[in-house]
């Protein structure tokens, strides 16, 4: 016969080990990807050197509704966009 001690720390060990299963899960969800930021509160930081990510915000920035946009707080831009003058002419809406 075991020891009830033994027992009690034999059952303590695997609910432990089930918790911590439990708590740390598996990493299926892959990659977190953070959501892109609201263009109508904060210009992206990668606009001012990356052509494609100004290009991008305008788009953006064009699809908000005029009686939506015309009601909010100025965002700080800043002085500079990006801009690729050897590219070709991007489409934006």
């Amino acid at each position: 016969m075991t020891h009830p001690s033994k027992k009690l720390v034999l059952g303590t060990v695997i609910l432990a080990t089930a918790a911590l299963l439990v708590a740390c899960g598996g990493d299926d969800d892959g990659p977190t990807t953070s959501a892109p930021a609201d263009v109508t509160t904060q210009v992206p930081p990668a606009a001012a050197t990356s052509p494609s990510v100004a290009t991008s915000y305008v788009g953006e920035l064009s699809a908000v509704p005029t009686a939506t946009s015309d009601a909010l707080e100025p965002v700080d831009v800043p002085e500079m966009l990006a801009a690729d003058d050897s590219g070709e002419p991007s489409t934006v809406n």
